[in-house]
């Protein structure tokens, strides 16, 4: 005799056999019914921003004619630009497929989408379905830019910020290392760097801090670089700045001049850097400027570096040749323009001096974006093309130069033209006011393609007032979607200089507010306003 609880699990087993029973049946209904439907692919490998066709494989094994509808349902990062609910009509012993199309966003995380095509009949009613798995693979496009390519010294002691924006237009996380790399001569250890991670689609901005040292002070002008490493040592960005001291004369952007002749010394420069250390590389620099003739100038400029680590590339940058006859330069290899658009490449460019004196010039160029110029090595592939064109004349007391741009940029996906007029003013014979003023138009590409004007403007006032009284005034504006280095920025820096024999009595104000603007389709789906301020005063005794 059963006892009651042996009773109610017998009775258990009993009903939970039946449901299993009918489920199987269910089952084998679905697959086995006068109707099937599957997929002819149920893994496919996507990227970001494709349009993919999926298609469904609709099978009549009945005796009657099947008239129903196909649904189809995505995903989320994925959406389906055809009908979703297709009629289809299937003979006895026919078979239909039915083709499909899925966009894949453009700011969809790297992993798996699922999607699901349910085959319902007349009264739209489900009779079978089916899963298929959307693979978007991981994709990587990193950049690390300087919003501020001439940066100033303010005195022994005092701060240096070089901020730099890292953006992230990849669908993955990224680790990544930020290097900046100061000249050699301040021998000391002249490389810094910062690991940092950064979500896909997002940016960052990190900031590099340095006191100002009075070997600093003495050299007076300095160039800077900034590299963008990947975890796998690739590089992904080089960009540079200048940087300089108030009490120096102006050199900006004349190292960039584009004159193959700017280079006044010949040397070779063979060695290593972090040395002993898992970082550690060698390198080669070389630079040489040869007058053939008096009217035949030719220059050039080799570095190449090599890292010991395994799987690092050998880069090979800053190396270019130059030649100039009567005034007519060609510059050939890599080619670096900091300005109002940020150049560095591979391509050529041209300038024309006009005049005896080689103050009046005519200039072009072109490069695609890839800075290094060994192939096959990282670093190497595209980031986009620019082509670039202007004119300098110099009135004596005013200068001005007018230019012209057009740029590809991949990294946010938009193709813009600009023109841009900056004069410069002596006001007197210590003191300069300057003034810029640009227009642009961007649109972006892929199917819903947008389309922004855009424009900048800026004023400066700087130079010695009195024998004893200096003053540095630099602001400028850029709307959101201006394509240049200062997109989105508002920036204002002050500064005031009294000398009083060996004192020294200084002020400044500086704001800056970072907020850009990017087309839909460029990977940026959220950015942040970015917003600092610094006030300072100064007291020195030499």
């Amino acid at each position: 005799m059963l006892l009651p609880r042996q009773q109610k699990v017998r009775r258990f087993r009993f009903l939970f056999m039946i449901l299993l029973g009918f489920a199987a049946f269910g089952g084998f209904a679905q697959q086995r019914g006068p109707v099937s439907i599957q997929l002819t692919d149920s893994t496919t490998e996507v990227t970001n921003e494709e349009l993919r066709d999926i298609t469904i494989k609709v099978t009549n094994n009945g005796v009657e004619p099947f008239k129903g509808y196909l649904h189809i349902d995505c995903g989320k990062g994925a959406k389906l630009a055809t009908k979703q609910d297709a009629p289809l009509s299937v003979e006895p012993g026919k078979s239909l497929f039915v083709p499909a199309k899925v966009f894949i966003g453009s700011t969809t995380p790297e992993g798996n989408i699922n999607y699901t095509a349910q085959l319902l009949n007349a009264q739209k009613v489900s009779i079978g379905a089916t899963e298929g798995l959307l693979h978007l693979a991981p994709s990587r496009n990193m950049r690390a830019s300087l919003n501020e390519h001439d940066l100033i010294m303010r005195g022994t002691g005092s701060r240096l910020d070089v901020p730099v924006l890292v953006s992230n237009r990849g669908n993955r996380v990224q680790e990544v290392t930020i290097v900046i790399s100061y000249p050699t001569e301040l021998q000391d250890k002249t490389n810094k760097t910062i690991k940092l991670v950064v979500p896909a689609f997002k940016d960052t901005l990190v900031y590099f801090t340095r006191k100002v040292s009075r070997a600093m002070m003495n050299m007076g002008y300095m160039d800077i670089s900034v590299y963008g490493v990947y975890s796998t040592g690739d590089y992904f960005s080089i960009t540079s700045a200048s940087v300089q001291s108030l009490s120096s004369s102006r050199k900006f952007g004349k190292r960039r001049s584009g004159s193959s002749g700017a280079m006044t010394s010949n040397y070779v420069s063979v060695g290593s850097q972090n040395t002993f250390s898992d970082n550690e590389s060698y390198f080669v620099q070389a630079r040489a400027n040869y007058a053939v003739s008096k009217d035949f100038n030719v220059a050039f400029s080799f570095n190449m570096s090599k890292w010991k680590m395994k799987g690092m590339p050998t880069l090979l940058n800053d190396t270019w040749l130059g030649m100039e006859y009567k005034g007519l330069g060609l510059k050939i290899g890599n080619v670096t323009q900091n300005g109002e658009l940020s150049y560095n490449g591979r391509g050529a460019e041209m300038y024309l001096y006009t005049d005896s004196m080689r103050r009046n010039k005519i200039y072009a160029g072109y490069l695609d974006k890839s800075f290094n110029l060994i192939n096959g090595q990282a670093g190497n592939s595209s980031f986009g093309k620019a082509m670039w064109a202007g004119m300098v004349q110099d009135y004596g007391k005013v200068k001005n130069n007018t230019s012209v741009a057009y740029d590809e940029d991949n990294f946010v996906r938009a193709k813009s033209m600009l023109v841009v007029n900056e004069a410069t003013m002596q006001l007197s014979e210590l003191f300069f006011a300057g003034v810029k003023a640009g227009v642009a138009t961007s649109k972006s590409s892929g199917e819903d393609a947008e389309e922004h004007e855009s424009f900048t403007a800026g004023a400066s006032l700087n130079g010695n007032l009195t024998k004893s009284l200096s003053l540095s005034s630099d602001n400028v504006y850029a709307s959101g979607y201006y394509p240049g280095t200062r997109r989105g920025a508002l920036s204002l820096n002050e500064r005031l200089n009294w000398r009083l024999g060996k004192f020294t009595l200084a002020g400044g104000y500086m704001y800056n507010s970072m907020n850009p603007k990017f087309f839909r389709t460029s990977g940026t789906s959220f950015r942040s306003n970015n917003t600092s301020s610094t006030t300072d005063f100064l007291y020195q005794y030499s």
